[in-house]
């Protein structure tokens, strides 16, 4: 076979695989604006060779995003103690940073009135570290585990 015979072979080979793509995608964007012309959630209709059949599609859920971007809160750890010392913040999803400055905080943790909630942690060799956690309005205190006088407050807000 010569060269240009394959270059044709080629072209027509692409040609027909961009016209088969765009007519599939037409027709599939026809079929499904035809099944949602009634109300959301109310079966479709469709009709082949004069009969009507009816297709039970599921409501579909509302696409929400209640928590939103994290917001960010950092806290520096000393041998006197965690600064600042009350910080605040809206209620959802919250980002709270560690940079350790002390000789002996592997961790901080995070805990209400009744229970702690997590930990901020940092790889071993690292001053500093992170932790992400979704918090409802309150009051939440910061504490090093083996130093509990060593704390700072958390306010989230509503």
């Amino acid at each position: 076979m010569s060269i240009n015979r394959k270059r044709s072979i080629w072209v027509a080979v692409v040609v027909t695989s961009v016209f088969g793509s765009a007519l599939a995608l037409t027709m599939n964007r026809k079929i499904i604006a035809g099944t949602n012309t009634e109300k959301i959630g109310a079966p479709a209709s469709v009709s082949s060779a004069g009969e009507t059949k009816r297709l039970a599609y599921p409501t579909p859920l509302p696409v929400t995003s209640s928590v939103g971007p994290a917001q960010m809160v950092r806290f520096t750890v000393y041998d006197e103690g965690i600064r600042p010392a009350v910080a605040r913040v809206g209620a959802g999803l919250v980002s709270i940073y560690l940079d350790d400055k002390s000789t002996h905080t592997p961790s901080l943790l995070i805990a209400n009135d009744q229970h702690p909630l997590g930990t901020i942690t940092r790889a071993l060799g690292k001053s500093r570290g992170h932790s992400t956690i979704l918090l409802t309005p309150g009051r939440y205190i910061i504490y090093e585990p083996n130093r509990r006088t060593n704390s700072a407050t958390l306010v989230v807000a509503p």
